[in-house]
């Protein structure tokens, strides 16, 4: 099966202190995973159960928002 539709893909990070949301968005899905221990970076980062699915990126900085100042 072939399809002419092309897959954007973007990535955010927002990071405050050593609390960190990657925020995906591909074609016309959102999601966002927190993390924390992000002091030296996202790769020695751990992944949390908290997690963002939706459709806009603007609900998806939102949400990092309240996660980034709990």
């Amino acid at each position: 099966m072939t399809t002419n539709e092309s897959i954007t893909t973007e990535r955010k990070q927002l990071t405050v202190g050593n609390r960190a949301v990657i925020i995906n968005r591909q074609n016309d899905r959102v999601w966002a995973n927190l993390y924390v221990n992000a002091r030296n970076g996202i790769q020695h980062a751990d992944i949390t159960l908290l997690r963002y699915t939706g459709k806009t990126m603007e609900g998806a900085v939102r949400w990092a928002n309240k996660q980034l100042a709990a």
